[in-house]
Protein backbone atom coordinates (compact mmCIF):
# COMPACT_ATOMS: atom_id res chain seq x y z
CA UNK A 1 0.00 0.00 0.00
CA UNK A 2 1.43 3.44 -0.73
CA UNK A 3 2.12 5.48 2.00
CA UNK A 4 -0.05 8.35 2.90
CA UNK A 5 0.54 11.97 1.07
CA UNK A 6 -0.17 14.85 4.00
CA UNK A 7 -0.91 18.94 3.21
CA UNK A 8 -0.85 20.58 6.30
CA UNK A 9 -3.35 24.31 7.39
CA UNK A 10 -1.07 27.16 7.39
CA UNK A 11 -2.45 28.35 11.11
CA UNK A 12 -2.25 24.49 12.18
CA UNK A 13 -0.66 23.99 15.82
CA UNK A 14 -1.41 20.98 18.04
CA UNK A 15 -3.37 18.69 17.59
CA UNK A 16 -2.31 19.24 13.79
CA UNK A 17 -5.00 18.52 11.14
CA UNK A 18 -3.66 17.36 7.97
CA UNK A 19 -4.74 16.53 4.48
CA UNK A 20 -4.04 13.29 3.65
CA UNK A 21 -4.96 10.70 0.90
CA UNK A 22 -5.60 7.36 2.13
CA UNK A 23 -6.04 4.83 -0.52
CA UNK A 24 -6.87 7.26 -3.18
CA UNK A 25 -9.28 9.19 -0.85
CA UNK A 26 -8.68 12.81 0.51
CA UNK A 27 -10.07 12.54 3.99
CA UNK A 28 -9.07 15.29 7.07
CA UNK A 29 -6.85 13.96 9.84
CA UNK A 30 -6.86 15.67 13.49
CA UNK A 31 -3.23 13.83 15.46
CA UNK A 32 -3.63 14.96 19.08
CA UNK A 33 -0.72 12.09 19.84
CA UNK A 34 1.93 13.16 21.83
CA UNK A 35 5.00 11.98 23.67
CA UNK A 36 5.10 11.62 27.46
CA UNK A 37 8.07 10.16 29.24
CA UNK A 38 9.17 8.60 25.88
CA UNK A 39 5.42 6.47 25.78
CA UNK A 40 3.67 8.19 22.77
CA UNK A 41 -0.47 8.46 24.04
CA UNK A 42 -3.70 9.79 21.58
CA UNK A 43 -4.95 8.25 18.91
CA UNK A 44 -5.21 9.84 14.50
CA UNK A 45 -8.74 10.66 13.90
CA UNK A 46 -10.37 11.44 10.41
CA UNK A 47 -13.22 12.97 8.44
CA UNK A 48 -14.35 13.73 5.51
CA UNK A 49 -14.85 17.04 5.71
CA UNK A 50 -12.74 19.90 7.31
CA UNK A 51 -15.62 21.47 9.49
CA UNK A 52 -15.94 18.24 11.47
CA UNK A 53 -12.23 18.03 11.94
CA UNK A 54 -12.01 21.63 13.19
CA UNK A 55 -14.97 20.55 15.33
CA UNK A 56 -13.52 17.83 16.42
CA UNK A 57 -10.19 19.94 17.39
CA UNK A 58 -11.99 22.30 19.10
CA UNK A 59 -13.35 20.17 21.44
CA UNK A 60 -10.06 18.42 22.13
CA UNK A 61 -8.05 21.76 22.88
CA UNK A 62 -11.20 22.37 25.52
CA UNK A 63 -11.07 18.74 27.17
CA UNK A 64 -7.25 19.55 27.73
CA UNK A 65 -8.06 22.71 29.09
CA UNK A 66 -10.13 20.85 31.83
CA UNK A 67 -8.36 17.22 31.60
CA UNK A 68 -4.79 18.18 31.04
CA UNK A 69 -3.53 15.05 29.43
CA UNK A 70 -6.24 13.21 30.46
CA UNK A 71 -7.81 14.19 27.23
CA UNK A 72 -5.26 12.12 25.00
CA UNK A 73 -6.11 9.23 26.31
CA UNK A 74 -5.86 6.53 29.10
CA UNK A 75 -3.01 7.52 31.01
CA UNK A 76 -2.18 6.84 34.72
CA UNK A 77 -2.43 10.17 36.24
CA UNK A 78 -4.62 11.71 34.18
CA UNK A 79 -7.76 12.64 35.03
CA UNK A 80 -10.59 11.34 33.30
CA UNK A 81 -14.08 13.40 32.51
CA UNK A 82 -15.58 11.73 35.36
CA UNK A 83 -12.87 12.71 37.67
CA UNK A 84 -12.63 16.35 36.26
CA UNK A 85 -16.42 16.52 37.00
CA UNK A 86 -16.39 15.11 40.60
CA UNK A 87 -12.89 17.57 41.36
CA UNK A 88 -15.02 20.25 40.69
CA UNK A 89 -18.12 19.08 42.82
CA UNK A 90 -15.34 18.67 45.76
CA UNK A 91 -13.55 22.35 45.34
CA UNK A 92 -17.58 23.50 45.83
CA UNK A 93 -17.74 21.50 49.12
CA UNK A 94 -13.80 22.78 50.09
CA UNK A 95 -14.10 26.49 48.99
CA UNK A 96 -16.64 27.42 52.10
CA UNK A 97 -14.05 25.95 54.25
CA UNK A 98 -10.66 27.36 53.26
CA UNK A 99 -9.49 24.41 52.14
CA UNK A 100 -7.73 23.57 48.63
CA UNK A 101 -8.38 20.42 46.57
CA UNK A 102 -4.86 19.65 47.49
CA UNK A 103 -4.75 19.90 51.27
CA UNK A 104 -7.99 17.68 51.21
CA UNK A 105 -6.24 14.89 49.54
CA UNK A 106 -3.48 14.78 51.91
CA UNK A 107 -5.86 14.62 54.79
CA UNK A 108 -8.08 11.58 52.81
CA UNK A 109 -4.41 9.83 52.17
CA UNK A 110 -3.55 10.15 55.79
CA UNK A 111 -6.70 8.84 56.83
CA UNK A 112 -6.83 6.34 54.09
CA UNK A 113 -3.48 4.60 55.28
CA UNK A 114 -4.03 4.48 58.65
CA UNK A 115 -7.37 2.78 58.23
CA UNK A 116 -6.11 0.16 55.85
CA UNK A 117 -2.87 0.17 57.82
CA UNK A 118 -2.34 -3.38 59.16
CA UNK A 119 -2.32 -3.57 62.66
CA UNK A 120 0.31 -5.45 64.99
CA UNK A 121 -2.05 -6.36 68.41
CA UNK A 122 -1.40 -9.11 70.14
CA UNK A 123 -3.36 -12.23 70.74
CA UNK A 124 -6.70 -12.04 72.89
CA UNK A 125 -4.41 -14.38 75.24
CA UNK A 126 -1.51 -11.74 75.64
CA UNK A 127 -3.99 -9.36 75.88
CA UNK A 128 -6.05 -11.06 78.73
CA UNK A 129 -2.74 -11.68 80.75
CA UNK A 130 -2.04 -7.39 80.49
CA UNK A 131 -5.92 -6.76 81.24
CA UNK A 132 -5.56 -9.36 84.17
CA UNK A 133 -2.06 -7.37 85.07
CA UNK A 134 -4.05 -4.41 85.76
CA UNK A 135 -7.01 -5.39 87.68
CA UNK A 136 -4.20 -7.45 89.96
CA UNK A 137 -2.35 -4.00 90.27
CA UNK A 138 -6.16 -2.06 90.89
CA UNK A 139 -6.84 -4.74 93.46
CA UNK A 140 -3.46 -4.53 95.46
CA UNK A 141 -4.22 -0.15 95.69
CA UNK A 142 -7.18 -1.36 97.04
CA UNK A 143 -9.57 -0.01 93.96
CA UNK A 144 -10.86 -3.51 92.74
CA UNK A 145 -12.45 -5.99 95.25
CA UNK A 146 -10.94 -9.38 95.47
CA UNK A 147 -14.05 -11.63 94.92
CA UNK A 148 -14.32 -9.13 91.65
CA UNK A 149 -10.68 -10.16 90.74
CA UNK A 150 -11.42 -14.04 90.96
CA UNK A 151 -14.89 -13.70 89.04
CA UNK A 152 -13.11 -12.35 86.13
CA UNK A 153 -10.08 -14.36 86.55
CA UNK A 154 -12.78 -17.59 86.27
CA UNK A 155 -14.06 -16.16 83.91
CA UNK A 156 -10.99 -15.81 81.51
CA UNK A 157 -9.90 -19.14 82.70
CA UNK A 158 -12.83 -21.16 81.07
CA UNK A 159 -14.60 -19.11 78.43
CA UNK A 160 -12.62 -16.63 77.11
CA UNK A 161 -9.38 -17.93 76.46
CA UNK A 162 -10.39 -21.79 75.60
CA UNK A 163 -12.89 -19.70 72.52
CA UNK A 164 -10.26 -16.55 71.46
CA UNK A 165 -6.48 -17.06 73.27
CA UNK A 166 -5.58 -17.49 69.78
CA UNK A 167 -7.10 -15.04 67.43
CA UNK A 168 -5.55 -11.58 67.33
CA UNK A 169 -7.41 -8.16 68.82
CA UNK A 170 -8.02 -6.97 65.69
CA UNK A 171 -9.77 -9.82 64.04
CA UNK A 172 -12.80 -10.08 66.63
CA UNK A 173 -15.90 -9.37 65.05
CA UNK A 174 -19.30 -8.10 66.59
CA UNK A 175 -20.45 -11.47 64.33
CA UNK A 176 -18.34 -13.85 66.04
CA UNK A 177 -18.43 -12.70 69.07
CA UNK A 178 -22.63 -13.08 69.20
CA UNK A 179 -22.12 -16.36 68.11
CA UNK A 180 -19.22 -17.18 71.03
CA UNK A 181 -21.60 -15.97 73.16
CA UNK A 182 -25.01 -17.82 71.85
CA UNK A 183 -23.30 -20.65 71.92
CA UNK A 184 -22.34 -20.71 75.47
CA UNK A 185 -24.44 -23.20 77.69
CA UNK A 186 -25.52 -22.47 81.30
CA UNK A 187 -28.36 -19.61 82.37
CA UNK A 188 -28.43 -16.15 81.05
CA UNK A 189 -27.24 -15.38 83.91
CA UNK A 190 -23.77 -17.24 82.71
CA UNK A 191 -23.67 -16.16 79.04
CA UNK A 192 -24.36 -12.01 80.27
CA UNK A 193 -21.30 -12.18 82.55
CA UNK A 194 -19.09 -13.75 79.69
CA UNK A 195 -20.27 -10.86 77.55
CA UNK A 196 -19.45 -8.55 80.27
CA UNK A 197 -15.83 -9.54 80.82
CA UNK A 198 -15.13 -10.03 77.41
CA UNK A 199 -16.36 -6.62 76.26
CA UNK A 200 -14.22 -5.18 79.54
CA UNK A 201 -11.25 -6.74 78.13
CA UNK A 202 -12.43 -5.22 74.22
CA UNK A 203 -12.27 -1.69 76.39
CA UNK A 204 -8.79 -2.20 77.73
CA UNK A 205 -7.43 -3.37 74.50
CA UNK A 206 -9.23 -0.05 72.79
CA UNK A 207 -7.37 1.97 75.59
CA UNK A 208 -4.16 0.48 74.62
CA UNK A 209 -4.94 1.78 70.66
CA UNK A 210 -5.02 -2.19 69.84
CA UNK A 211 -8.25 -1.34 68.84
CA UNK A 212 -10.61 1.16 66.92
CA UNK A 213 -13.98 -0.16 68.61
CA UNK A 214 -15.51 -2.79 71.01
CA UNK A 215 -16.88 -5.43 69.04
CA UNK A 216 -19.00 -6.72 72.08
CA UNK A 217 -21.08 -3.54 72.74
CA UNK A 218 -23.68 -3.88 70.27
CA UNK A 219 -24.31 -6.96 72.25
CA UNK A 220 -27.62 -7.72 74.64
CA UNK A 221 -27.76 -10.36 76.47
CA UNK A 222 -31.17 -10.94 77.81
CA UNK A 223 -31.87 -12.14 81.12
CA UNK A 224 -35.54 -12.74 82.26
CA UNK A 225 -36.75 -11.58 85.24
CA UNK A 226 -37.10 -13.71 88.57
CA UNK A 227 -38.41 -13.31 91.47
CA UNK A 228 -35.54 -13.28 94.54
CA UNK A 229 -35.92 -16.43 95.99
CA UNK A 230 -36.18 -16.76 99.76
CA UNK A 231 -35.07 -19.79 101.89
CA UNK A 232 -38.37 -21.08 103.93
CA UNK A 233 -38.33 -21.41 107.43
CA UNK A 234 -37.30 -25.11 107.20
CA UNK A 235 -34.64 -24.80 104.98
CA UNK A 236 -33.01 -22.21 107.25
CA UNK A 237 -32.81 -24.33 109.91
CA UNK A 238 -31.90 -26.87 107.62
CA UNK A 239 -28.96 -25.16 106.74
CA UNK A 240 -28.22 -23.91 109.99
CA UNK A 241 -28.27 -27.48 111.76
CA UNK A 242 -26.16 -28.50 108.55
CA UNK A 243 -23.44 -25.62 109.35
CA UNK A 244 -23.74 -26.28 113.65
CA UNK A 245 -22.65 -30.70 112.28
CA UNK A 246 -19.99 -29.52 109.95
CA UNK A 247 -16.56 -29.87 111.32
CA UNK A 248 -15.61 -26.26 110.91
CA UNK A 249 -18.67 -25.28 112.45
CA UNK A 250 -16.64 -22.27 114.05
CA UNK A 251 -16.23 -20.95 110.54
CA UNK A 252 -19.88 -22.44 109.37
CA UNK A 253 -22.00 -20.85 111.97
CA UNK A 254 -20.77 -17.49 112.30
CA UNK A 255 -21.08 -17.13 108.45
CA UNK A 256 -24.68 -17.89 108.23
CA UNK A 257 -24.99 -15.54 110.55
CA UNK A 258 -23.21 -12.55 108.58
CA UNK A 259 -25.50 -13.78 105.66
CA UNK A 260 -28.71 -14.78 106.09
CA UNK A 261 -29.78 -12.68 109.31
CA UNK A 262 -27.14 -9.73 108.46
CA UNK A 263 -27.64 -9.58 104.79
CA UNK A 264 -24.41 -9.46 103.60
CA UNK A 265 -23.18 -10.33 99.92
CA UNK A 266 -20.73 -13.49 99.52
CA UNK A 267 -18.06 -11.48 98.52
CA UNK A 268 -18.66 -9.19 101.86
CA UNK A 269 -19.10 -12.11 103.71
CA UNK A 270 -16.29 -13.96 102.90
CA UNK A 271 -14.07 -10.85 103.49
CA UNK A 272 -15.16 -9.53 106.91
CA UNK A 273 -13.18 -9.78 109.86
CA UNK A 274 -13.46 -10.17 113.46
CA UNK A 275 -12.35 -7.04 114.17
CA UNK A 276 -15.30 -5.70 111.85
CA UNK A 277 -18.15 -6.96 114.38
CA UNK A 278 -18.95 -5.40 117.24
CA UNK A 279 -21.28 -7.25 119.40
CA UNK A 280 -21.25 -5.06 122.67
CA UNK A 281 -23.15 -2.17 120.06
CA UNK A 282 -24.79 -5.00 117.99
CA UNK A 283 -23.34 -3.94 114.78
CA UNK A 284 -21.62 -4.71 112.48
CA UNK A 285 -19.18 -2.74 109.66
CA UNK A 286 -18.89 -3.29 105.65
CA UNK A 287 -15.41 -1.51 104.89
CA UNK A 288 -15.67 0.07 101.43
CA UNK A 289 -12.97 -2.30 99.86
CA UNK A 290 -15.26 -5.31 100.60
CA UNK A 291 -18.39 -3.83 99.62
CA UNK A 292 -19.51 -4.45 95.67
CA UNK A 293 -20.50 -0.45 95.69
CA UNK A 294 -17.42 0.60 97.38
CA UNK A 295 -19.04 2.71 100.04
CA UNK A 296 -18.72 1.33 103.59
CA UNK A 297 -21.88 1.05 106.45
CA UNK A 298 -22.87 -0.11 109.02
CA UNK A 299 -25.65 -3.29 109.60
CA UNK A 300 -27.74 -3.59 112.83
CA UNK A 301 -27.58 -6.91 114.10
CA UNK A 302 -30.60 -8.86 115.10
CA UNK A 303 -30.89 -10.50 118.29
CA UNK A 304 -30.37 -14.20 116.78
CA UNK A 305 -27.45 -13.30 114.97
CA UNK A 306 -25.46 -11.74 118.02
CA UNK A 307 -26.12 -15.17 119.40
CA UNK A 308 -25.05 -17.21 116.68
CA UNK A 309 -21.94 -15.11 116.26
CA UNK A 310 -21.19 -14.78 120.45
CA UNK A 311 -19.93 -18.03 120.99
CA UNK A 312 -17.40 -18.01 118.21
CA UNK A 313 -16.49 -14.68 119.15
CA UNK A 314 -12.92 -13.72 118.68
CA UNK A 315 -10.59 -10.62 118.80
CA UNK A 316 -9.21 -10.78 115.34
CA UNK A 317 -8.95 -13.05 112.12
CA UNK A 318 -10.94 -13.62 108.72
CA UNK A 319 -14.74 -15.07 110.06
CA UNK A 320 -14.37 -17.79 107.25
CA UNK A 321 -10.33 -18.34 108.36
CA UNK A 322 -7.37 -17.91 106.39
CA UNK A 323 -8.16 -19.46 102.90
CA UNK A 324 -11.11 -18.51 101.04
CA UNK A 325 -9.98 -21.55 98.04
CA UNK A 326 -10.72 -23.99 101.33
CA UNK A 327 -13.80 -22.45 102.49
CA UNK A 328 -15.37 -22.46 99.03
CA UNK A 329 -15.13 -26.11 99.18
CA UNK A 330 -16.20 -26.72 103.21
CA UNK A 331 -19.53 -24.05 102.01
CA UNK A 332 -20.29 -26.49 99.45
CA UNK A 333 -19.93 -29.55 101.62
CA UNK A 334 -22.13 -27.75 104.02
CA UNK A 335 -24.93 -26.88 101.50
CA UNK A 336 -24.64 -30.21 100.06
CA UNK A 337 -25.43 -31.53 103.33
CA UNK A 338 -28.27 -29.41 103.90
CA UNK A 339 -29.78 -30.75 100.57
CA UNK A 340 -28.53 -28.86 97.97
CA UNK A 341 -26.17 -30.22 94.73
CA UNK A 342 -23.38 -29.21 93.47
CA UNK A 343 -22.54 -31.42 89.49
CA UNK A 344 -19.32 -30.46 88.97
CA UNK A 345 -17.75 -31.96 92.52
CA UNK A 346 -20.60 -34.81 92.57
CA UNK A 347 -21.97 -33.48 95.44
CA UNK A 348 -25.56 -34.69 96.24
CA UNK A 349 -26.63 -34.78 92.29
CA UNK A 350 -30.36 -35.30 93.22
CA UNK A 351 -30.85 -32.46 94.98
CA UNK A 352 -32.02 -29.02 94.84
CA UNK A 353 -30.79 -25.95 93.33
CA UNK A 354 -28.92 -23.43 95.06
CA UNK A 355 -30.52 -20.15 94.18
CA UNK A 356 -28.16 -17.28 93.64
CA UNK A 357 -27.85 -14.74 96.38
CA UNK A 358 -30.56 -16.61 98.68
CA UNK A 359 -29.35 -15.91 101.62
CA UNK A 360 -28.68 -11.79 101.32
CA UNK A 361 -32.96 -12.42 100.03
CA UNK A 362 -33.82 -14.20 102.98
CA UNK A 363 -32.81 -11.63 105.38
CA UNK A 364 -34.56 -8.82 103.03
CA UNK A 365 -37.73 -10.78 103.62
CA UNK A 366 -37.99 -11.57 106.90
CA UNK A 367 -36.59 -8.20 108.34
CA UNK A 368 -39.18 -6.45 106.09
CA UNK A 369 -41.88 -8.25 107.70
CA UNK A 370 -40.67 -8.11 111.46
CA UNK A 371 -39.95 -4.52 110.88
CA UNK A 372 -41.73 -3.19 108.05
CA UNK A 373 -39.02 -0.17 107.67
CA UNK A 374 -38.54 -0.40 103.51
CA UNK A 375 -36.14 2.61 103.64
CA UNK A 376 -33.85 1.25 106.51
CA UNK A 377 -33.92 -2.05 104.70
CA UNK A 378 -32.15 0.41 102.03
CA UNK A 379 -29.32 1.26 104.05
CA UNK A 380 -28.47 -1.74 105.99
CA UNK A 381 -28.37 -3.93 103.04
CA UNK A 382 -26.06 -0.41 101.00
CA UNK A 383 -28.55 -1.46 97.66
CA UNK A 384 -30.60 1.46 96.00
CA UNK A 385 -34.48 2.09 96.85
CA UNK A 386 -35.19 1.31 93.65
CA UNK A 387 -33.47 -1.96 93.32
CA UNK A 388 -35.09 -2.45 96.94
CA UNK A 389 -38.38 -1.91 95.31
CA UNK A 390 -38.27 -4.09 92.95
CA UNK A 391 -36.98 -7.02 94.63
CA UNK A 392 -38.76 -6.66 97.72
CA UNK A 393 -42.15 -5.51 97.01
CA UNK A 394 -44.02 -7.51 99.84
CA UNK A 395 -43.42 -9.26 103.01
CA UNK A 396 -44.24 -12.50 104.01
CA UNK A 397 -47.16 -13.52 106.52
CA UNK A 398 -46.18 -12.35 109.74
CA UNK A 399 -46.73 -16.11 110.74
CA UNK A 400 -43.95 -17.39 108.50
CA UNK A 401 -41.63 -14.59 109.62
CA UNK A 402 -41.90 -15.33 113.07
CA UNK A 403 -41.11 -19.45 112.26
CA UNK A 404 -38.22 -18.50 110.44
CA UNK A 405 -36.92 -16.32 113.30
CA UNK A 406 -37.52 -19.45 115.68
CA UNK A 407 -35.84 -21.79 113.47
CA UNK A 408 -32.79 -19.00 113.17
CA UNK A 409 -31.99 -18.79 116.47
CA UNK A 410 -30.41 -20.72 119.71
CA UNK A 411 -31.40 -24.01 120.53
Amino acid sequence: MSPASYSHLKTNGWPRIRRVTIKGAKIWQVDPRRSVKGRTIGKRRHFTHQQDALLFRARLLEDFRVQGLGALGDLPGAMTAQESTEALQALALLRPLNCTLYQAAQIAKDHLQNRTKPKKTPTVADAWEAYLEQKTAEHGRGEFAKRSLTSIASTGRRLILHAWGKRHVEAVTTPDVQKWINSIPGSPHTRRDAKVVFGQLMNFCRSQGWRDSNPAEPITVKVPFKEPEALTPGEAGALLSACRNHKVHELAVPYFAVSCLAGLRPGEAEQITWEDINLGTKQLHVRGETSKTRKPRYVDLEPEAVALLRPYAKRSGPLIGPSLFLWTKLWQDIRAGAGYRFVGRKLNVRGKEWPDDVLRHTYATYWLTRHQDRSRLVELMGNSAKVVATHYRRAVPAAEAKAFWKAVGTK
